[in-house]
């Protein structure tokens, strides 16, 4: 993978393929690897990015707020160092916020957006984690303490296999590697306290309801 710079921080990401770019951003919690098969086919014919989002993956987690203007920050320097402009952004779930954010500040330097369940402030709070939202929100010593448990002990196989299983349906993918590497990820050092601090700031994701409506 390769990487640029983010206020001092690392940001890696996947590239492949030529042709106009395109680029695809994940949802919160996972990492480049949720695009396998759409960087597999959309490499052929566009030059395809697909980076680890701060806090994510293989870029760095540093103690820092994650909220959607950090975020549009992210993708605004990736398409910049890139020189991806006029760009096609695709985006799952909070990648799908960022990325309309993103297009609602700089029109010119979007080509279209490709959306899937599009988060938001009421979106989270209508789902499984808005209890999570609420909670973290009021009480960030108990994120803190979720935090440090899971950097120390982990999650066990069970609940990361209930989390996918959460965002696939009742009927997953049939592909054992990618749990595995699902169930490695969630257990990496930081990956879960960015994920869970960002629930603790989602508030900043109320942007997305105001400009939908």
């Amino acid at each position: 993978m390769k990487e640029f710079q983010f206020k001092g921080h690392r940001i890696r990401y996947l590239e492949a393929g030529t042709g106009p770019p395109l680029v695809f951003l994940h949802n919160g919690g996972t990492d480049h690897r949720i695009w396998d098969h759409q960087i597999a086919y959309f490499s052929k014919s566009h030059r395809v990015i697909a980076p680890d989002l701060l806090g994510s993956g293989e870029s760095d987690k540093p103690r820092v707020d994650y909220t959607l203007p950090l975020y549009v920050e992210v993708v605004g320097t990736l398409v910049d160092t890139l020189n991806l402009a006029p760009v096609t952004l695709v985006g799952n779930c909070m990648g799908s916020a960022m990325s309309l954010a993103y297009a609602a500040q700089q029109p010119d330097k979007v080509r279209r957006l490709v959306l899937f369940n599009v988060d938001s402030e009421q979106n989270l709070l209508a789902g499984p984690v808005g209890k999570l939202y609420r909670l973290f929100s009021r009480h960030h010593w108990l994120r803190n303490l979720l935090s440090f448990w899971v950097d120390r002990f982990g999650l066990p196989r069970k609940e990361t296999d209930k989390i996918l299983r959460s965002q696939f349906g009742k009927i997953p993918p049939d592909d054992p590697e990618f749990f595995d590497y699902m169930h490695r990820l969630y257990n990496r050092k930081g990956q879960m306290r960015a994920l869970y601090n960002n629930f603790s700031v989602f508030e900043t994701f109320r942007a997305i309801d105001e400009f939908i409506r």
